[in-house]
């Protein structure tokens, strides 16, 4: 049952994802209005649904969160499969904004962590 719940919502995101990628700028502009209001577990499942471009177009700054989220569970990973991605997005969306930046640096520590104790994969990404 878990399994088949996990599934619609997979399916779900990805609608989601169509919508900010193919539909109309007008349709555009309310999926981002909508997507400020969301969780950041939310927006976590967006991104990993391949979404995460579309996020930061449509978000900028708001996507940190997640993209620190992200950041700290691939670095709790033997892999830390996706650190490097999610680390190059949030130096993107940190460049012009101070409370990025700071975020960022809290991210730092995380990074730390999957270096020294990440695999081979892990300390690569």
């Amino acid at each position: 049952v878990a399994e088949e719940e996990q599934t619609k919502t997979k399916n779900r995101l990805h609608l989601v994802v169509q919508l900010m990628t193919r539909g109309e700028r007008p349709v555009q502009d309310v999926t981002a209005s909508a997507l400020r209001t969301l969780s950041i577990d939310t927006k976590v499942a967006l991104i990993e649904a391949g979404a995460m471009r579309e996020v930061m177009g449509l978000m900028g700054s708001t996507a940190a969160g997640a993209l620190c989220e992200l950041i700290s569970r691939a670095a709790h990973s033997s892999n830390g499969h996706g650190a490097g991605e999610y680390a190059a997005a949030l130096r993107t969306l940190a460049h012009n904004d101070p409370e990025v930046a700071q975020m960022a640096m809290g991210c730092v520590q995380r990074m730390v962590h999957l270096l020294q104790r990440g695999g081979h994969k892990g300390r690569e990404e």
